[in-house]
């Protein structure tokens, strides 16, 4: 069975003789999809292979040849070969970089020399053994900004196995904010591209690690080990997890602890954990040394369908939740499946419903989707978080349409607040959505057909549904806490269809009443 394939190019990179023209034939042969070699497109556009643009015009014109040919490549998914050298020009790193994932292919000197010499191309910088041995050495540093290596030591169907079975669990896209565009990977074991995002942004000053304690300490060790490989020093912070980490006290400390370290603005700032992590690591970042670039690795749910594109960061005050905050997007963003191995049900659960929401608000195949496939794969995540992306582009401030990712929000962090943060994110989210779909049947705005099939989808997810009322009677006095609102009124989130949310001003004063009166 053919695996499912990111909707994007994939590149092949490594050093000559490690078998990215092999694997890509073999590859696209056996899936039935497109490859591109960038040797093969240097001479359609030059005329001249990189061999004689080596020995004639120079290297400098082979890579401003290569950045273009990689330029030049469609949307959509195919394989592309690098050349071996590709990668070494700064522009063509940063386009790849910008189109698509890079897997790394790597071999011992020996098989690279071995095949070398059985090649029946001309290699004018290897021309000799000791001549390979010191250009991957002088390449190193470039090779590591791959998300994945591969061992290519044999070339052989096991090789293409592999490869098919990495495409099959990667997913990737881009979400701009404004001026600042995310790149964003999803798949297993990303500790590998969490050291080639940091070294791409080439911190000059210490790395800033934050760390979700939550998380399972093999995998924080693992990927801070993998992050302490790039330098030039790291400090690890540890935090709580949850709302308890976005205080003012916790930021406070962060700040005080990167700067006394020597962080500033040519830092990169890494938060690996749920979204109240993520959070204050976008805090951090954005405020040390007035921005330094930040990656987050969200390790929940909730957190890669919710927190991982947008920009958004805050931590509560006693008056609310999320009331200070700033927009300070990540650079890179690298959604883990793995890290859900080790999820509880209940934050799985909660992390479900906001995947939910953005079914809801996306309509099909999202919707359909997500009710046969409740585990959500690579590529219904990455549908998910591309939904929001989406909206997330067309509105990065929150000052029109991107209002309807708060469906369900209103009342949900009212009831948050309401049970001193006891009720997770997302299971308010769901009680919330529930209200929400009742409240936009009461309104005549939603087919009650419609709101029937939603209700059974929640149901069928095992998700929370309209909570008692009494819950909503202790929420209702925090309703005005809503930052998206005046104090008197605000914009709430109903639905007109699956697919089609519905911004709606009401006085808040109204809006209690109403929901008040919700009944099953």
């Amino acid at each position: 069975m053919q695996p499912s394939l990111p909707n994007c190019p994939v590149f092949l990179a490594g050093p000559p003789g490690a078998g990215k023209s092999w694997l890509g034939r073999r590859a696209a042969e056996r899936l039935g999809v497109p490859l591109a070699d960038t040797d093969d497109e240097v001479e359609g556009l030059t005329g001249l292979s990189p061999a004689q643009l080596l020995r004639g015009p120079g290297e400098k014109v082979l890579r401003r040849a290569e950045a273009d040919a990689v330029r030049r490549l469609p949307d959509g998914f195919r394989l592309v070969a690098l050349g071996g050298g590709a990668l070494v020009h700064d522009t063509t790193r940063r386009e790849v970089r910008r189109r698509g994932p890079v897997l790394g292919l790597s071999a011992s000197t020996d098989a690279l020399w071995h095949r070398l010499q059985e090649s029946h191309l001309e290699r004018p910088l290897v021309s000799s053994r000791d001549e390979l041995e010191a250009l991957l050495r002088g390449r190193a540093p470039t090779y590591q900004i791959a998300d994945h290596a591969l061992d290519a030591e044999r070339l052989d169907e096991k090789l293409v196995d592999r490869l098919a079975a990495w495409l099959g669990d990667t997913g990737w896209l881009r979400a701009r904010v404004g001026e600042i565009e995310s790149r964003v990977l999803v798949g297993a074991n990303l500790e590998q591209a969490a050291a080639a995002a940091v070294r791409c942004l080439s911190p000059s000053r210490p790395l800033i690690w934050i760390e979700d304690e939550g998380v399972p300490e093999a995998r924080r060790q693992s990927y801070f080990e993998a992050i302490a490989e790039v330098g030039p020093e790291v400090i690890r912070i540890g935090v709580p997890g949850g709302e308890a980490t976005k205080t003012w006290a916790l930021l406070g400390d962060g700040l005080e602890r990167a700067a006394a370290a020597g962080g500033g603005r040519q830092s990169v700032v890494v938060g690996l954990g749920g979204g109240a992590t993520t959070d204050l690591a976008g805090m951090v970042a954005g405020l040390l040394g007035r921005g330094a670039p930040l990656v987050t690795i969200p390790s929940t749910l909730l957190a890669q369908v919710d927190a991982a594109v947008g920009g958004k960061c805050a931590v509560n005050l006693e008056t609310g939740k999320n009331l200070a905050g700033l927009f300070h997007p990540a650079r890179d963003v690298l959604v883990d499946r793995s890290l859900l191995e080790s999820l509880p049900f209940d934050e799985w659960r909660a992390g479900l419903a906001e995947t939910f929401k953005m079914a809801l608000l996306a309509g099909d195949p999202l919707f359909s989707n997500l009710l046969a496939n409740p585990d959500v794969g690579a590529r219904d995540l990455t549908a998910a978080i591309r939904a929001k992306a989406d909206v997330v582009a067309s509105d990065p401030f929150e000052e029109g349409p991107r209002r309807c990712l708060n469906l369900g929000h209103t009342l949900g962090h009212a009831l948050e607040r309401a049970s001193g943060y006891r009720l997770r994110h997302g299971d308010a989210v769901a009680k919330g959505i529930a209200a929400m779909t009742r409240w936009s049947e009461n309104r005549g705005l939603l087919d009650p057909e419609i709101g029937s099939r939603i209700r059974a989808a929640q149901q069928a997810l095992g998700l929370p549904g309209l909570p008692a009322r009494s819950e909503i009677e202790q929420a209702l006095p925090h309703i005005a806490a809503d930052k998206k609102g005046s104090r008197s009124e605000g914009t709430v989130v109903g639905l007109t269809d699956i697919g089609e949310p519905a911004l709606i001003r009401i006085e808040w004063g109204q809006l209690c009443v109403e929901l008040a009166s919700l009944e099953d």
